[in-house]
Parts: structure tokens; sequence; C-alpha cells
């Protein structure tokens, strides 16, 4: 199973690639919140080695890839970076692991990673109008996120069901 997706999901990057995307988004999931959906032992054997040829297709044709998964993914990140994805959407801050922390994780891999997003489904849907534009702004000028992902942004949370529009002054 796994290495007819992998293989699939090469060659659809080739394609995209070709065509001149210049990212291509894995929408995937590769943990819960408390960490990978397997051991890492089986990211390596059976994922890691598609996402690598992934990635390398990818690049060679121009492409970035940006990988979404939910959960805490401390225990592959290194695996998931050493793989060649440029960027990752998202890091949950509702995980069990207080380590798993987006600003920790820049610290880290910053300099080989962009950060998509990131901005907790519950503080858009709880949080005061003051909560959410302190921590967007912390978030920004930590992490340099690029402002203009703010429609990507906008499209997620509405894709979550949360009415971000009635929220915004």
């Amino acid at each position: 199973m796994f290495d007819d997706h992998g293989k699939l999901a090469v060659e659809l990057t080739k394609i995209l690639g070709d065509l001149g995307a210049e990212v291509i988004l894995i929408w995937d999931d590769y943990g819960f919140k408390n960490g990978p959906f397997m051991s890492p032992r089986n990211f390596q054997t059976y994922v890691f080695p598609w996402l690598k040829q992934i990635c390398d297709e990818a690049h060679k044709r121009g492409s970035k890839i940006l990988l979404h998964s939910d959960g805490d993914l401390m225990l592959i990140f290194d695996d998931i970076v050493n793989c060649g994805v440029d960027a990752l959407n998202s890091i949950e801050s509702t995980t069990a692991n207080p380590e798993y922390d987006i600003f920790k994780l820049n610290e880290k891999y910053g300099a080989k990673l962009t950060f998509v997003g990131n901005l907790s489904p519950v503080l858009l849907a709880t949080g005061s109008i003051t909560e959410i534009e302190e921590y967007s702004k912390r978030l920004a000028y930590l992490v340099s996120i690029d402002l203009s992902l703010i429609p990507l942004l906008l499209q997620m949370a509405e894709n979550d069901g949360i009415d971000i529009a009635s929220r915004i002054r």
C-alpha cells in the first residue's frame, strides 16, 4: 500500500513540477496530539523514502514541498526536514508535548524549514481580538511569516468551520 501510494505521489509530483507548480502541497497527517501515528522506525521504512523521492523530484523541477500534518511530530521532525520538506503546516499548539512549540522549533529548524500558518483554531474561535492580534504579531515577527499567506490562513480557518470574517474588525 505504501509503495502504491508513494509511486503515485512521485509521478504526480513530476507532472505538477513539469507544469510549473511553485508549491506542491502534501496534505497528510503523520501524528496524534501525543505523538506519531506509528513508530519512527516504521516511518523511516515506509513513508520517508517516498517523501524524500517526492521532495527530490519537486526540487529538480524548481518546486517547493509544503507538508500539512497535524499532531506532535517531534519524534520524526528531523526525518521530515532531512527528506527535504520546504515548509510545514501546522504546528499544533494543543498537543500534549510542551516542546512541540513553533517558537522553539523555529529556533532549531528555521534556517531549513518555513512554518506556514500555525494560528491555533482554538485561539481563533475563543480568543479575544486582542489575544489573536498579539499572538499573530509575535508569530509574524519571531517566525517571519510571509503576511501574503493571510488569505490561505483565512481559507484554512473557514475550512475548519471557523467564521473568522465575523471576528475581524
